[in-house]
């Protein structure tokens, strides 16, 4: 195998993009040729030869960008290794990827079961009100979300790392 993976996010206020980023990091730094683009920056994915995507996920859905780029690229991405990341709708202490519903969400089930991926999993995003219009500030309060930074770093370089191991096989 070669060493180019593409790490593909959708990301509304930034806090997945930087999830994407630091996956990115991880793997170049061991040894991989790696490029970080959002999903809808992506033409063509036939020249990677691993796939990271990622996707925010509001309401039980993930971002548009990334429903549209995994189903305008399912017939190259089922070819390749391919590992799906979600953020946002845990907190700290919540174990990544113990949330089925999140990481699979009914919209995309069906679509992400087809591409096989090697893992799926969830990771705590970070929910700030200054980068929220009014209808979100509004939800998040009725809700009572919690409003941190609440990705745990560690967990999210050893995700990348188990990658790059199983690149490295």
């Amino acid at each position: 195998m070669g060493n180019g993976v593409l790490v593909a996010y959708a990301s509304k206020h930034g806090a997945t993009r930087e999830i994407a980023e630091r996956i990115a990091k991880t793997l170049t730094e061991k040894g991989f040729d790696c490029t970080s683009l959002s999903a809808e920056q992506v033409r063509d994915v036939a020249p990677y030869d691993a796939v990271v995507a990622g996707s925010a996920v509001y309401i039980g859905k993930m971002r548009k960008g990334m429903r549209s780029f995994l189903q305008k690229n399912e017939h190259v991405l089922k070819a390749k290794p391919i590992w799906l990341f979600a953020s946002g709708p845990t907190t700290k202490g919540d174990s990544p990827g113990e949330l089925d519903g999140w990481h699979r969400p009914a919209s995309t089930k069906d679509l992400l079961d087809r591409l096989a991926p090697k893992d799926r999993v969830v990771f705590a995003g970070a929910v700030s009100l200054e980068k929220m219009g009014g209808l979100e500030k509004w939800m998040m309060t009725k809700v009572n979300a919690p409003l941190e930074d609440a990705r745990e770093w560690d967990k999210i370089e050893a995700w990348a790392d188990g990658i790059a191991t199983e690149l490295n096989r």
